[in-house]
């Protein structure tokens, strides 16, 4: 098997991680109607269309949306209110690190998973994470 054969089978192999991201990400930003569904006649429809003809109004009470907000808002006060050397917080500001981790944060929040990869690196400005 070659390198580009089994770097596809890994890819292939997160499909269902990636669906089920994709998924919690449009529960949290509000849109908690749009799974499909199947009707008894046969037909996929979301679950908004599926409520509607059965007479029922869908309610979004967008909960996570706030929750996380306000989790990311909370790490982003208590990275300012730390104490940095000079030097640690010149890298963190011209990588933009504290940006980076509230993000990784909020995907963590949403999708249950993080990844992230941070390096020592030759730049054009000089050496850098």
């Amino acid at each position: 098997m070659t390198v580009f054969e089994r770097a596809r089978e890994a890819w292939a192999q997160g499909e269902r991680m990636r669906e089920n991201r994709r998924r919690y990400k449009r529960f949290t930003y509000g849109r908690q109607w749009d799974d499909m569904v199947e009707t008894s006649d046969g037909r996929m429809v979301t679950e908004r269309e599926y409520a509607m003809a059965a007479g029922r109004r869908p309610i979004t009470n967008n909960l996570l949306r706030s929750l996380v907000k306000s989790v990311v808002g909370r790490f982003r006060y208590n990275l300012t209110q730390q104490e940095r050397d000079a030097a640690t917080e010149r890298l963190r500001e011209v990588n933009q690190l504290d940006e980076l981790d509230a993000r990784m944060l909020e995907e963590f929040l949403i999708s249950g998973c993080a990844i992230q990869r941070v390096v020592y690196e030759k730049r054009f400005e000089g050496t850098d994470v």
